[in-house]
């Protein structure tokens, strides 16, 4: 029998994660029933927050299911988030003294400058774990809940028009510890519709 080469033994394969969403990949037949992506899967739907291809992970009892690692993203961005907020205070300091607080707590953009983007804040990460549709893409990007607005300038997407937009600074995103990501649909908070859609 002639041995299969490899690009003989790839095809698409559309995955499906917990969610419902759909992700293209290439499989290797070679190893049916158990498909595996080669590559990292591609969306096939568009949210205001994507994990990295790395966090899919293959579901052990379902077949064509992808399942995103929650427990591991949101360890990776409260990391993140961490480092962060400690640099801009060091930052802050070193630049401002005695008013490092009060230039935190203003948006100064001349600390903004210095510091850069945010990172993504965990908030996203959580909604996205308890299944909130606007964060997970299932309903439209206008809809921009109220409790996520302060914070979609840690989202790449949104910061060259939040200024214009909102009618504000960019610079940080609120980390007000009472904000609480809604749990399910069930929880989802009033949507706001941004300014500006259609």
């Amino acid at each position: 029998m002639a041995e299969i080469m490899q690009h003989e033994a790839r095809q698409n394969y559309m995955y499906e994660d917990q969610h419902g969403r759909q992700w293209l990949a290439i499989v290797d037949t070679r190893t049916k029933p158990y498909l595996a992506p080669c590559v990292q899967p591609w969306p096939q739907f568009t949210a205001p927050v994507l994990p990295a291809g790395t966090l899919l992970e293959p579901d052990p009892s379902k077949l064509g299911r992808l399942n995103v690692n929650y427990a591991k993203w949101l360890d990776d961005a409260q990391a993140q988030e961490r480092t962060y907020l400690d640099t801009l205070q060091q930052t802050a300091e070193k630049m401002f003294g005695d008013n490092a607080t009060r230039a935190i707590a203003e948006r100064d953009p001349r600390l903004g400058a210095a510091m850069g983007p945010a990172p993504i804040s965990p908030l996203f990460i959580r909604a996205a774990a308890s299944g909130n549709k606007w964060v997970l893409g299932l309903v439209s990007a206008d809809e921009v809940p109220s409790w996520a607005e302060p914070l979609l300038d840690t989202l790449p997407q949104y910061r060259p028009t939040l200024s214009a937009t909102y009618g504000g600074t960019t610079e940080f995103p609120d980390r007000a510890d009472e904000v609480a990501a809604p749990a399910g649909d069930d929880a989802e908070p009033p949507k706001r519709t941004r300014k500006g859609a259609a």
